[in-house]
């Protein structure tokens, strides 16, 4: 057994090294944490004099774990997981009635908001809380489920893969009708693009998925110079292919809805199907018997099937 004051670091010293490792910013960690740069950099040198060892790297403008720092940042993340986990069972009565969800405000605004009056008419008792942002969760907040963008197995945690991204052109019904044209995707990259700016995936963890790279992952060729019409967010891409502004990228998952009202159509049968980048349903192994979260999380997989199966679409 350890001794505690020998063996065990400051703990806020271990906080906060917890927050500036996994967003790899001393910056970004004083935000999340509410307190000032420099009072983050004094707790990490804390932990640094404590240990002997140095813990983080600069890389560009950021940081991140050294390789001695990786171990402790894990064994750190899954300590804080099981504390917190513990908490939750000691006040059951606080979670009754509602499940936290966390995940891209993208995806909780196009796809998770329109399909809740299902989850509602099964589960009028319980009600969902969500938690948006553009990147994609943490998986060590205090949320009940985590649908993140991309998994890495991590102790403590079950995750079910939802579907892998699958994305292709789309353009207004009228659009299309006045374009006869770009069913043939060599005229269709001569018309106006719509595209997301590079900045949209600076907190992602993939490639942009750009015209360019598309084009290129389906190994079309072209001498043209693309020059798309950029938006930082994903529903203004939306709103501008709606009004025929041009053709834009989408996710099956992002315009499932839209493409089954009419509101958009596919000017080609082309697509790109990224089985490298797939989107997970994350949850703590210590909460797999809670009754509310297990009926949410096999709803999910109800509802994600038929982006899964493509034969099993309408």
């Amino acid at each position: 057994m350890y001794r505690f004051d020998k063996d065990l670091p400051p703990l806020k010293a271990l906080r906060t090294f917890e927050v500036a490792a996994r967003l790899g910013s001393f910056r970004l960690a004083a935000k999340e944490l509410g307190v000032t740069e420099s009072a983050v950099s004094r707790q990490i040198s804390l932990l640094e004099e404590h240990l002997g060892v140095s813990l983080f790297e600069r890389e560009g403008r950021g940081v991140k774990p050294n390789s001695r720092a990786l171990a402790l940042q894990n064994a750190v993340a899954q300590g804080f997981d099981l504390i917190a986990a513990a908490a939750r069972d000691l006040r059951p009565s606080t979670r009754a009635g509602y499940l936290t969800v966390a995940a891209t405000t993208t995806f909780c605004s196009l796809w998770l908001m329109p399909r809740l009056t299902r989850w509602n008419a099964r589960n009028p008792e319980v009600s969902i809380h969500m938690l948006s942002d553009e990147a994609s969760p943490s998986i060590h907040g205090e949320q009940d489920v985590s649908i993140v963008l991309g998994y890495e197995s991590t102790m403590g945690f079950d995750a079910e893969m939802l579907f892998c991204e699958e994305v292709f052109p789309v353009c207004s019904p009228d659009y299309l009708d006045r374009h006869p044209e770009i069913t043939d995707i060599h005229q269709l990259i001569t018309h106006p693009l719509i595209d997301l700016h590079p900045s949209h995936w600076k907190n992602k963890i993939w490639s942009p998925m750009s015209w360019e790279y598309w084009l290129a992952e389906n190994a079309i060729a072209h001498k043209e110079t693309l020059k798309p019409t950029l938006y930082t967010h994903f529903p203004m891409v939306l709103k501008a292919a709606r009004n025929g502004m041009g053709v834009g990228l989408a996710w099956q998952h992002l315009v499932q809805d839209d493409l089954e009202a009419g509101r958009l159509v596919r000017p080609t049968d082309m697509k790109l199907i990224a089985k490298d980048r797939c989107t997970y349903l994350v949850t703590r192994k210590s909460a797999q018997d809670i009754p509310d979260l297990r009926a949410f999380c096999d709803w999910i997989t109800q509802e994600t099937h038929s982006l899964r199966n493509p034969a099993a679409r309408g």
